[in-house]
């Protein structure tokens, strides 16, 4: 419930994220805020999508997508409130990938706990399917790791260590053009280190010891047994089955890496993108297909319209993240508010609805 510059640098450290406004007290300290900033993927680091999971191994679980926007920074030394409302919304589909389909969403609602400043809201969306209805279980990570060339690797690198960070020289809404690209964030070949990282600077209540899980078990049924070593195992620790070892056994599968991981790396683009001055204020995005260890993505941004009112400018981007193999993983939209020429300083977004006197 706390934002502290150790939560700050968990996350930033797992995302790749360089930005000093992140990183560096004393940087940090001559910028308009004063303090450390956290990066606005920061929600993920209090509470990470609460939704009940099946005890059934032959159902699994999968991250859909996410939309937050956001009111106003956070920084180091906030308190956090939050409430979660799950379900808002259950709908039934049927999909390529899935079969029949269930799709549910939930809410999250962030308030800063020193004077009930709303912070942001996030809607997250998950969908549940029958394993053996399903592609996925034809699919399992690492069946077939990918060989990459020497020089797509080198790409790789050059792509990132072209990532550039505006920090403190502003990006004025002027100088954007509508169609510009934004410097590409690419990640991969993904590994069980990269996902480790995720989980450790993201907040998840089910990571945690075998001993916590068996009681969580014992209470409410979660996990999934495996038949060698006799015990019921975290429903996430399939995340680390790099090479399907364990779904085979257990019979349950999950395709390795997070969803709210690729909505990380491109909340980390616009951040780069947007200096010191600007904004990130919306980020809506759909996992179109699975990720999976060894894979490569390519976090790509265009500018796609420009906007002023009543002073306040910002900017609409079109994002898209592809793998190696040139196929769409995820596909999204996001609003950025940068600093004017003509009308100066960003104008911070209120909320379209009050929160109630939930923390009255």
């Amino acid at each position: 419930t706390s934002i502290t510059r150790d939560s700050i640098k968990h996350m930033v450290d797992a995302m790749g994220d360089t930005n000093p406004l992140y990183r560096d007290e004393e940087y940090a300290k001559n910028t308009k805020y004063g303090t450390l900033i956290a990066p606005p993927e920061w929600p993920f680091s209090i509470v990470y999508g609460h939704y009940p999971d099946f005890a059934l191994p032959e159902y699994i679980t999968l991250y859909c997508g996410d939309e937050i926007e956001w009111y106003l920074p956070a920084a180091d030394g906030d308190e956090i409130d939050w409430k979660t409302t799950f379900p808002v919304e259950v709908v039934e589909k049927k999909t390529r990938a899935g079969g029949d389909t269930i799709f549910t969403k939930g809410t999250h609602e962030f308030k800063r706990h020193q004077g009930g400043q709303p912070l942001c809201k996030q809607t997250y969306t998950t969908c549940y399917l029958e394993m053996r209805e399903s592609k996925y279980n034809t699919a399992q990570s690492g069946a077939k790791v990918p060989e990459y060339t020497e020089e797509y690797i080198e790409k790789i690198h050059d792509t990132q260590d072209k990532e550039k960070v505006w920090g403190g020289t502003p990006h004025y809404f002027e100088d954007v053009t509508v169609g510009e690209s934004l410097d590409t964030v690419v990640r991969g070949p993904l590994t069980v280190m990269e996902v480790d990282s995720w989980v450790h600077g993201a907040s998840q209540y089910y990571f945690c010891s075998d001993k916590l899980h068996r009681y969580i078990h014992e209470t409410t049924g979660w996990g999934y047994y495996d038949p060698s070593l006799k015990v019921w195992l975290n429903f996430h620790e399939n995340v680390y089955d790099a090479y399907g070892i364990m779904a085979k056994r257990t019979g349950s599968y999950a395709p390795g890496g997070f969803g709210s991981q690729r909505f990380a790396w491109a909340a980390t683009m616009l951040s780069n993108w947007a200096s010191d001055e600007g904004f990130v204020w919306k980020l809506n995005v759909k996992h179109v297909r699975k990720g999976g260890y060894f894979n490569t993505f390519w976090t790509k941004g265009k500018v796609a319209a420009k906007h002023q009112e009543n002073g306040r400018c910002w900017v609409d981007i079109d994002i898209v993240t592809t793998d190696q193999h040139d196929e769409v993983i995820l596909k999204g939209d996001a609003k950025v508010i940068l600093p004017s020429r003509e009308f100066g300083n960003i104008i911070y977004p209120a909320p379209e609805k009050p929160f109630g006197s939930w923390h009255a």
